[in-house]
């Protein structure tokens, strides 16, 4: 009596289904071995593909102007190369940022001429660097594997950017946005796949084939027609005369049903969008209206970009341009504030400030209240406008028929000066993205109100918020500073007469 036979077959391949040492080879999860997960999914998931790509857009066209001093050399919008070491930024920056997204560090080499100059800026791919520290964690070299050829870098010819990972002391850290979104990733490059395997095998689930009076010869002419019948539409016509009792199929796989539950995919891109601080809204365009998009992308500059744009700047000004590199005294500026994003925060805070200049309020004094951030041109400027508005003729007096001069001291209010000063600080940290809770040290405003308004300003998300902070200061005035002081001397049982004596 001849055995039965149970064949396995997931429309690639088959192998009989007790035989466990003859899935040799099988993959089951499919992918490129030779790369790692980063790289196979950036390549192939579109959803991660397309948040690192806006990430790296967004930081390679923000506009920034180079500096010797205050004085601006070059710039985005009509860029020159002046400085010689960088012929293509945007390019530059947009590889940089894509591997801070996807690694978590990036690394630029420093390329100089038989004097020592800078003369070009070549981005390497992190994946050839290696870092080498002494036994005391002191960094040594770099070394770059590329074709099986190492060769060694010293640290001053490296720019070395590293994403900030709580985890490491020292060089770069093991996290990144890429691989927080690793796992949402691999779901949705395995449904890909799936999809992919299952129309290249005919839209066949995976079978379980049991046959039944079929000799060897017949079942390997069995298998042979099954899998010729399975790979490919040109063979789901065919047929085959086989000779045997009987033949069962169980089928054990999935179809295209399995995938009817969109919210899967749905979370799975979600989460990609997390981790990578990109808005679903510039993902997928009906996740939100007009309105909401607007402020998404506001939002996506303060908590995303402009902070990278941060990371990147602070490197070339502390590594690149320096006495050692013979660029002393240059500097990478970005402008965030000419952004379309904070254009309309502009425009509403020009149209409050006319509002209190009409009023009577002095230009530099409502351009202050409002947040707007001037250069010390245009403040030197406004200051010299309003030093000769308020200037007044001198009280005159006549003594024995002859006109004098009477002398007097107009007191300033050292204190609201102070504030105002404050204020413009604490609202040019907050617009770029920073705690309003800035520093700020002053002889004339009393320590109480200096903690109220540090408590109040750790709270403050928009230059709004820091201008109804301050303006609530301005009210209370020296009224509060004397009630306090009287109650001070009340409870010390000293009468304010007593202590003004």
């Amino acid at each position: 009596m001849k055995k039965a036979k149970a064949v396995f077959f997931d429309g690639m391949k088959s192998v009989s289904a007790w035989n466990v040492d003859d899935v040799e080879g099988w993959t089951y999860t499919g992918g490129d071995v030779n790369k790692s997960p980063e790289e196979l999914y950036f390549a192939n998931v579109a959803w991660l593909y397309r948040a690192v790509k806006d990430r790296s857009n967004m930081v390679g066209r923000m506009p920034f102007a180079i500096k010797k001093g205050d004085n601006e050399v070059d710039s985005s919008a009509t860029y020159k190369n002046v400085l010689v070491c960088m012929p293509d930024p945007i390019n530059l920056l947009k590889k940089i940022e894509q591997s801070l997204t996807m690694v978590g560090k990036a690394f630029v080499r420093l390329e100089r001429n038989s004097k020592g100059f800078v003369s070009n800026l070549k981005y390497l791919n992190p994946a050839t660097i290696t870092e080498k520290y002494d036994k005391n964690g002191i960094l040594e070299h770099y070394e770059r594997k590329v074709n099986n050829v190492t060769k060694i870098i010293p640290p001053e010819d490296m720019l070395a950017f590293y994403d900030a990972d709580y985890t490491t002391e020292v060089g770069c850290g093991t996290t990144s946005a890429a691989k927080a979104a690793l796992a949402s990733a691999g779901v949705l490059f395995n449904v890909d796949k799936f999809l992919s395997n299952y129309f290249e095998r005919g839209a066949i689930k995976a079978t379980i084939l049991t046959t039944k009076g079929y000799n060897r010869e017949e079942a390997s002419k069995l298998k042979q027609w099954w899998q010729s019948f399975i790979q490919g539409n040109n063979n789901s016509w065919s047929t085959e005369v086989l000779n045997g009792d009987a033949i069962d199929t169980t089928v054990i796989g999935e179809g295209l049903e399995s995938l009817s539950n969109t919210s899967l995919t749905t979370e799975r891109r979600q989460n990609i969008a997390a981790a990578i601080g990109v808005p679903e809204s510039r993902m997928w365009s009906s996740a939100a209206n007009y309105a909401t998009s607007q402020q998404d992308e506001k939002n996506y500059l303060l908590g995303t970009i402009i902070p990278e744009c941060d990371l990147i700047a602070g490197v070339f000004n502390s590594k690149l341009f320096t006495a050692e590199n013979k660029l002393a005294g240059y500097s990478i500026d970005y402008d965030y504030e000419s952004l379309d994003a904070f254009q309309k925060d502009t425009k509403e805070q020009a149209e409050s400030a006319k509002i209190l200049i009409d009023t009577g309020m002095p230009a530099l004094m409502a351009y202050d209240k409002v947040g707007i951030d001037l250069s010390k041109e245009e403040r030197a400027e406004l200051e010299k406008i309003q030093a000769e508005k308020d200037k007044k003729p001198e009280p005159v007096t006549v003594v024995n028929n002859t006109i004098t001069q009477a002398e007097q001291d107009e007191p300033v209010d050292d204190m609201t000066k102070d504030l105002t000063n404050w204020q413009r600080k604490a609202t040019k940290a907050v617009k770029s993205g920073k705690s309003a809770s800035v520093k700020f040290e002053s002889e004339f405003i009393p320590d109480w109100m200096k903690n109220e308004i540090s408590n109040d300003l750790l709270v403050c998300e928009s230059a709004e918020d820091v201008k109804q902070v301050f303006g609530k200061k301005r009210e209370q005035g020296f009224g509060d500073v004397v009630g306090m002081l009287r109650e001070l001397m009340a409870v010390i049982n000293v009468s304010p007469q007593s202590a003004s004596s």
